[in-house]
């Protein structure tokens, strides 16, 4: 019920960020990689970002946080790196959520990852896309017409795409691109914070250290058996962690466009899985 409340308290969130802003937040905010009149990439693209999460910080009683965030990331100017660890109070990253951590998640405050960095965990990912797994948005391999979509004038590998979920780099949707339904679309999914192999590590609220690490903060919808809801890793496959799934039994919470939360048998029809996992796939999707 706990993990529950947090999630009807995120989609709250999401619901008033689009009243205030007309969107939803980015999956994850990058640096510019383009001067402004430059015809070709000027920054690297292997520096931090800003995860959806950060941006609802005021809707879960996190204001002052959100509010030192805002400040010190010159009001998260795209043209300046986000260095949010060079704060005079120290990495800011650190700081616990409590609205974004699941009670039944025992594995400690911190992203279990990288237990180095001391990044406070966060047990929910946005949904970017059905039908992807992999280290990033980016690898060829997991990309299909009908789920990647080119950016015209983005030549840089691993953010020149679009995705039919509701969050990827630098997104702007809103409910009118959710053609599918706000109550038959993911927005948010679950993720245990065991480390792997035994588990998926959760995720952190704040960003990456490289902006290509979408899976750290997002997740894809997939019915490949690899890769599939609450999924046991094998340990071979490294990239079974950036799946949803939690300590619950049979399943794991989501978070729909309409604000409802979900509890989803891990059993769930494949095909059915994958449709709500897109926000405009055209599928008819009805919740088991």
């Amino acid at each position: 019920m706990s993990c529950t409340n947090n999630m009807k308290q995120i989609g709250i969130g999401l619901h008033n960020h689009h009243d205030t802003y007309g969107k939803f937040p980015p999956g994850m905010l990058t640096q510019d990689p383009y001067l402004p009149g430059a015809a070709t990439p000027t920054r690297t693209w292997n520096n931090h970002g800003v995860f959806w999460s950060t941006f609802l910080l005021p809707y879960v009683e996190q204001n002052t946080l959100f509010d030192l965030l805002s400040e010190h990331l010159n009001n998260f100017d795209r043209q300046t790196p986000f260095q949010w660890w060079s704060h005079p109070s120290g990495n800011l990253a650190s700081n616990l959520v409590p609205g974004y951590m699941c009670p039944s998640d025992t594995s400690g405050d911190y992203f279990p990852g990288f237990p180095e960095w001391k990044h406070g965990k966060s047990n929910y990912v946005a949904v970017a896309a059905s039908g992807y797994s992999g280290q990033d948005l980016g690898d060829a391999d997991r990309d299909t017409p009908t789920r990647a979509v080119p950016i015209p004038g983005y030549t840089l590998s691993g953010y020149n795409a679009k995705y039919n979920g509701c969050f990827w780099h630098n997104s702007k949707t809103n409910f009118a691109s959710i053609t599918d339904g706000s109550s038959n679309t993911f927005l948010i999914a679950e993720r245990d914070g065991l480390a792997i192999p035994n588990g998926r590590n959760a995720s952190h609220w704040m960003g990456p250290d490289n902006a290509t690490f979408l899976n750290q903060g997002m997740t894809g919808i997939d019915a490949d058996p690899t890769y599939r809801l609450n999924v046991t890793p094998t340990g071979i496959d490294l990239n079974q962690w950036d799946t949803p799934g939690s300590l619950h039994t049979g399943g794991a919470n989501f978070l729909l466009g309409d604000g409802s939360v979900h509890f989803i048998s891990d059993t769930i029809d494949g095909l059915t899985y994958e449709a709500l996992g897109s926000r405009n796939g055209g599928e008819v999707a009805n919740l088991p």
